[in-house]
This record gives structure tokens, C-alpha cells and sequence, in this order.
């Protein structure tokens, strides 16, 4: 798996990614596992095996991507306001 990720490179070192669950950025990449730091400030080490395995959400490759989140507007705002 260490190997494939070599060639591949999938992420960089400081690279904001999920895998397996995990959100983090890279810290670096070992024989054996990937250490992310999480946005909380913890280290997680996700072995190469299960990143490689894994569906990897990449947010720093593209600097012009969509994100989605709601906004609320009270009822009593008109329109012209809220836009």
C-alpha cells in the first residue's frame, strides 16, 4: 500500500484530507501509516492499508470547490434585506 501511495500521491504533506473517517492534515507519510493532526490538535496514525482502501477527500487539491451549508432568515426580514 506504501507503495502505491508513493506513486500515486494522493495528498501532500499539509494537504486538509478525510480518510476512514478521519479529518485531518498530513503531517507525513511513513512505511507503515499516514499521521494526520486533527482539527482538535490529536495525531491520528491511519495505517497505509486501510488509506489506501479508503475513499480520500482531498480539500486542499482544488482551491474553487463547492461547499454547502444553510443560512436562516427570520420572517421579518424582507427580502431585499436578506439578499
Amino acid at each position: 500500500a506504501s507503495i502505491f501511495l508513493s506513486v500515486q500521491q494522493p495528498f501532500r504533506v499539509d494537504d486538509l484530507v478525510e480518510v476512514a473517517g478521519q479529518l485531518g492534515l498530513v503531517q507525513r507519510t511513513t512505511f507503515r501509516t499516514t499521521i494526520l493532526l486533527t482539527l482538535d490538535g490529536n495525531h491520528v496514525q491511519v495505517p497505509n492499508s486501510t488509506v489506501y482502501k479508503s475513499v480520500i477527500r482531498n480539500f486542499t487539491s482544488n482551491p474553487s470547490r463547492r461547499e454547502h451549508f444553510d443560512v436562516g432568515i427570520g420572517y421579518d426580514v424582507p427580502m431585499a434585506h436578506a439578499q
